[in-house]
């Protein structure tokens, strides 16, 4: 069965909010038909990173490569490369890039040209609209309708830890 055409060979995900980035990992981790690879890109240098995007599987299949902590990584000429060299149209390998980072280096700057982005910034405390309209958002992913007033329940008695809040709606799924 030939694998779905995505968004191109680059999925960039960055910004301060740990459990959507979290959340990212386990969607790299989910791909159906593909071989997944999840390493941590700290202290790892470029061209081990190429090469793992390269190795083919015995069966076939093409390769999903996470890379957490990708604002780690230098930049140097071996991923400029291997991120110069794929079209968008070839998603045989894709590469979920996570940065722990609200900045985006211009190496992920380019990946992202190739493919998406999505930036999930840490809500700031005296931003509670958008802590509650994310956890509006969370309940409705879940299939759950939140009463007006629940979003302010949760953020006086949880705070705005999305993990937690997440988890409180699970229960009450």
């Amino acid at each position: 069965m030939a694998a779905k055409k995505h968004s191109g060979p680059f999925i960039v995900a960055f910004g301060g909010e740990a459990f959507l980035l979290d959340r990212m990992i386990e969607l790299g981790r989910s791909w159906a038909d593909r071989r997944i690879v999840v390493i941590d890109g700290e202290g790892r240098p470029d061209h081990e990173i190429v090469t793992i995007c390269e190795q083919r599987s015995f069966d076939g299949r093409d390769v999903v490569v996470v890379v957490d902590n990708a604002h780690k990584i230098k930049g140097d000429k071996a991923l400029k490369a291997f991120i110069e060299e794929k079209t968008r149209e070839d998603d045989s390998v894709v590469v979920v890039a996570i940065l722990r980072t609200d900045k985006l280096p211009e190496l992920w700057k380019a990946a992202a040209e190739k493919g998406r982005t999505q930036h999930f910034p840490k809500c700031k405390p005296w931003e509670s609209d958008k802590v509650k309209q994310r956890m509006v958002a969370e309940a409705e992913r879940l299939g759950i309708k939140l009463e007006d007033d629940i979003p302010d329940v949760f953020l006086r008695f949880i705070g705005d830890d999305l993990r937690r809040v997440v988890n409180e709606l699970r229960k009450l799924k």
